[in-house]
Formats: structure tokens, C-alpha cells, sequence
């Protein structure tokens, strides 16, 4: 089902709670337009969705999520951390973002379960990696998913700047950096490239970086006692991993 509801001029969040579904996470929030406001009750209402919504990519569209095979996480860790990820893994323990762990959100690719990877930014030791099986040869646009939503203001900056490398059949691997929260994009271009049939591989390192101008920008507007107090601010960030896909190019 479609479901809209008319938004009154009042609200600037709206919740979905999913019940008893098996849907990941429970809830979901949406930010709303002031512009599209409206008291009027009459407009809410609910109909049978298309059922091409829930149809399968396109022949020539191939998406590696985070939580298919074709993902994983490299990230090597000595007898001490090795130790500490047991710990870690008990169901009650606190995600350490100081690795790669992943986290439900419901602006994340997927169907019933939405997540994706993230960790504090690091020196690229560690890293998460796509691979894909790409079975004709031709052009094919590769892009990344942005679950971009509200930039929380010392660790998620639409600002920031992530290193993308791409390996693809008989080719050299190609660094990529990309700004990946774009206001309004939830694929985002990582560039084209011409594959010949084989395994092509996308990888993300957990180095990121803030420009110096953005970073003195929000700081001139904060005031004296609270810029005191953000001098690391830029210097950590969060890195992070969703979904890819590969798409082939139809050219005449």
C-alpha cells in the first residue's frame, strides 16, 4: 500500500513505527517540507502500490549491498583487539567506532533490513570492500549509496571527502575521492568505466578527510567559549558503507 497523510503546518518530523513486522529498524523518520504543509484531513489517503516497486534491478544493474557475500570488511587487528572483539560482540555491549560495525537505519539500502557500515575515520589501514561478477563487456556507471539525512555536526559532515579505489579486469586500481553526501542524491556518481567480463572490485578505505574552509567556516560561527572547546573538530569523522551498483550503459 500507498499510504499519504497530509502533513499539518506544525510537524517537522514524521515516525513510522513498523509494529511487529520483521522490518530493521522498527522505526523510521522522515524529515518534512514546510512548503508542502497542509490541515486539510481530506488529503490523507491509501492505495495499491505498482508492483514494479518490488521488481528486481534491471538486466545490466548489479548492487552489492553490505549485507550480501559480495562485502566484506578487512580490517586486520592485533592480539589485543582481537581479545576486545569478543567483548564486544555480546549482545548488550556498546558499538566501538573505532571499527567497522554495522548499524540499522531506515535512510539505508535495503528491503526488510536497512543498515549499513560505519567507523570513526582512521589512517586507511582498515577498509570494507564490494565485489562484483561483471558478465558482458561495456561501458558501465558506477555509483555509490548516500543515506545522507541530518548532519550531526562532529562526526558526520556532508563536507567530508572519502577514498574510493576501483579495480576492474586487466586495468590498474583507480583512486577515487568523493564528497558522498550530496543534498538531494541518494546514488551518487563514482565515474564510468569500461569493463571487460570478469571480477570488479570497489573498496573504501576508513581515511577521510574535512576541507580546512569548511571546518573554519562553522567554527567563526560558534561563539569564543564554545570554539574553545571544538578544537578537534573535523579532525574525526565518520566513514560510511552501504551499497554499490554497477550499470550498464546503453551506447548507440
Amino acid at each position: 500500500k500507498e499510504i499519504r497523510v497530509a502533513k499539518p503546518k506544525k510537524m517537522f518530523i514524521l515516525e513510522i513505527d513498523f509494529g511487529q513486522s520483521l522490518n530493521r529498524p522498527l522505526k523510521a523518520w522522515f524529515s518534512c517540507e514546510e512548503e508542502s504543509a497542509s490541515d486539510d484531513a481530506s488529503l490523507d489517503s491509501a492505495r495499491d502500490i505498482d508492483s514494479t516497486a518490488f521488481a528486481p534491478p534491471p538486466a545490466g544493474t548489479i548492487i552489492v549491498d553490505n549485507r550480501d557475500e559480495g562485502f566484506r570488511v578487512i580490517e586486520p587487528l592485533s592480539r589485543i583487539e582481537r581479545f576486545k572483539s569478543r567483548k564486544e560482540s555480546a549482545p548488550d555491549a556498546r558499538p566501538n567506532l573505532n571499527r567497522w560495525h554495522e548499524s540499522m537505519e531506515a535512510a539505508a539500502y535495503g528491503d526488510g533490513i536497512k543498515s549499513k557500515h560505519v567507523k570513526y575515520s582512521g589512517t586507511g589501514k582498515s577498509r570494507v570492500e564490494w565485489t562484483a561478477t561483471i558478465p558482458d563487456e561495456g561501458a558501465y556507471d558506477l555509483h555509490v549509496f548516500s543515506s545522507y539525512q541530518v548532519p550531526f555536526p562532529f562526526y558526520h559532515l556532508k563536507e567530508v571527502i572519502y577514498h574510493y579505489t576501483v579495480s576492474t579486469p586487466g586495468e590498474p586500481p583507480v583512486e577515487i575521492p568523493l564528497q558522498l553526501y550530496k543534498a538531494g542524491e541518494r546514488w551518487v556518481h563514482l565515474g564510468r568505466f569500461h569493463v571487460t567480463p570478469g571480477t570488479c572490485t570497489v573498496s573504501l578505505g576508513d581515511r577521510s578527510e574535512t576541507p580546512p574552509e569548511f571546518i573554519a567556516a562553522y567554527l567563526d560561527g560558534l561563539p569564543p567559549e564554545v570554539r574553545a572547546r571544538s578544537s578537534n573538530f573535523g579532525r574525526v569523522s565518520e566513514v560510511h558503507a552501504d551499497a554499490i551498483r554497477w550499470t550498464r550503459v546503453n551506447i548507440p
